[in-house]
């Protein structure tokens, strides 16, 4: 999991967090929140996000309601339509998370790094690392797996 994916998911769960009257927020910080996530490029993320869930929803559908491969890549199709139609509201609670979260000055503070150079090698370079750090988390995954699954056989052998 990269730290886009990361980053994500605390906004996602930060949302929750934010109160009922972020509709009020500073429209300043607002606008700068919005910047700042276009820059961060995170509706690229939340759509490899969803990519990445829906076979994980349906296959996990599939398990627990039994359906047969065609009702399978219906609800694969509908869960792509639905996840893509959640898009604008996830983005919209991501910009609303920075605003909440971080003052006018970190907002601005951010978006000209992020405008910078270096700012933009930092992204451009996360972007094309992107399958590597997935490969480098499978592999580490895998491993932790396998490590998990041999000291709880082991421990479960000494009882």
């Amino acid at each position: 999991m990269t730290w886009k994916t990361l980053a994500a998911a605390a906004a996602f769960a930060l949302a929750a967090l934010v109160p009922a009257g972020a509709a009020a927020q500073d429209q300043t910080r607002t606008e700068l929140a919005g910047e700042l996530v276009a820059l961060l490029e995170m509706e690229e993320t939340l759509n490899n996000m969803f990519a990445a869930l829906t076979p994980l929803v349906a296959a996990s559908a599939r398990a627990e309601m039994n359906l047969r491969p065609s009702e399978e890549a219906r609800l694969t199709e509908i869960l792509t339509e639905e996840f893509q139609g959640a898009s604008p509201e996830m983005l919209q609670s991501v910009v609303d998370v920075y605003a909440a979260n971080m003052s006018e000055q970190e907002l601005r503070e951010t978006v000209g790094f992020l405008q910078s150079p270096s700012g933009r090698a930092l992204v451009d370079t996360q972007n094309s690392a992107q399958a590597e750090l997935e490969r480098i988390g499978e592999r580490i995954g895998a491993r932790v797996a396998m490590q998990a699954m041999a000291r709880f056989f082991q421990e479960r052998a000494e009882q």
